[in-house]
Order: structure tokens, then sequence, then C-alpha cells
């Protein structure tokens, strides 16, 4: 009121309150305010919370809708590397919480496709491999490629437990991530929905050599893939 202008941010604030309530458009009319009314206007994590709101605002929508809102998200990563490059403002550069939201949306998408090109890509694969990258955060990335993968439809992604074991096999060898324990059960998930449930039990078995202790996830995982198929009461039973 009167002459107190919100700074940056109070608009970063609210654009981010917004954002965790899935309401995205509200969230970007918020970033469109402060383009208007504040001289130095949004910064990186401005753009980050919109990104972020549209990656997740699924609930009620249609597959029309939902295309469109993943579509904002790309257009909004790609508009930060615009800007940053025409404006030379390097807080609008997308960094590692930019890429995680728009890997969010490939994930809760099943775009296994996607979400691999996008992790493979230079500017992400720069980031990763930066010694001062949270190692976390690094992980993080990986489990949601994995959940993309997990996720995606068996009929139109094949390849998905392949990828998913390639990428696991890249965690056991980078130095600067650790698969967890979800990291695992990714996998597992992968080719159970794959039909491939003996290599998932293998998979399983292989813990310890593998320094992972499966949690009661990793069982009924395992479990459920084999009472999908015919005549395995046998395999079943060893999981009781």
């Amino acid at each position: 009121k009167g002459s107190v202008r919100l700074d940056v941010a109070a608009y970063n604030a609210l654009i981010e309150a917004y954002g965790n309530r899935g309401q995205a458009h509200e969230a970007e009319q918020v970033l469109a305010e402060l383009w208007e009314k504040h001289p130095k206007g949004p910064d990186r994590r401005s753009f980050n919370g919109v990104v972020k709101a549209w990656s997740t605002s699924r609930v009620g929508k249609t597959e029309e809708q939902d295309d469109e809102d993943l579509t904002r998200c790309e257009q909004l990563v790609d508009r930060m590397d615009q800007l940053a490059d025409r404006e030379g403002r390097r807080d609008l550069r997308p960094d590692t919480y930019t890429y995680k939201a728009l890997l969010t949306a490939y994930a809760v998408r099943g775009m296994g496709r996607e979400a691999q090109e996008l992790f493979d890509s230079p500017k992400l694969e720069e980031m990763m491999n930066n010694r001062s990258s949270d190692r976390n955060r690094v992980s993080r990335l990986y489990e949601l490629v994995l959940k993309a993968w997990a996720a995606s439809s068996p009929e139109h992604n094949s390849e998905a437990p392949d990828r998913c074991l390639e990428l696991l096999e890249r965690m056991e060898k980078a130095g600067n991530v650790k698969p967890s324990p979800l990291s695992y059960n990714r996998v597992l998930v992968a080719l159970v929905n794959h039909g491939r449930v003996q290599e998932a039990e293998e998979l399983l078995m292989s813990s310890s050599s593998r320094n992972w202790k499966p949690d009661f996830h990793s069982y009924n995982i395992i479990l459920g893939g084999w009472s999908r198929k015919p005549n395995s009461s046998a395999q079943c039973q060893q999981f009781w």
C-alpha cells in the first residue's frame, strides 16, 4: 500500500506459495507483474517457482491441458536461457533446480525418453560433473529420470528396463552420487512392468554386494511381479 514497493524476494515468496498449491496460472501472473512493476525484474528463483508450479499442476486437468502445462514448462526454461544470452544476466540461467522441475514434469508423466534427453544434455551434464554440485541434488536428478522410465508405458517404451539398468550402473560408478533404496526400487519396477521379473529378483538378491539394503517395497515389487506370472506359486512363496 502507499509508497511501499515489494522487493523481488516478496514476489518470489508469493510465486512459490501459489506453486505449492498447484496454482500455476496465478504464479505466472505474479511473474508477469514482477516484470512490469519491478525495475530489476525477476531472477532465477522467480522463474524456477513458476516452472515448478506448471510441472506439478495436474489435478483435474484434461490430457490436452496437461500437455499445455508441460509445453509451458519447456517454454519457460527456454526463455530463461534466451534472456540470459540476450541481456547478459547470468542470474537467469537455468540451474539444477530448474532442470529438476522440468525432469519432475517428465517423470510424473512417464516420459522417459524426454527425461533422458534432458539428463544427457551438455548443460546439465556439466552441472552434475561440477565438483561444487550438491551430491543429494545430483542423486535426485538421477532418480527423477529413473522414475520417468519406470512410469513409462511398456507398450511404447520397451527400452525402459535397460535404460534404468544403465542409469543405475552410472550411479554406482560415479564418484559424486550413490544409489538410494528408492533408486533400486525404480529399477525393479521398470523390470517387473516389462515382465522381466527374474532379472528383478536377481538384482534384489545382489543387494549385499551392492551395499544396498532392500526395504519392504522392494520385496513387494518382486512379489507383485511373480503373482502376475502363470505357474509362479513357488516363486511367490519364497517371499512370504
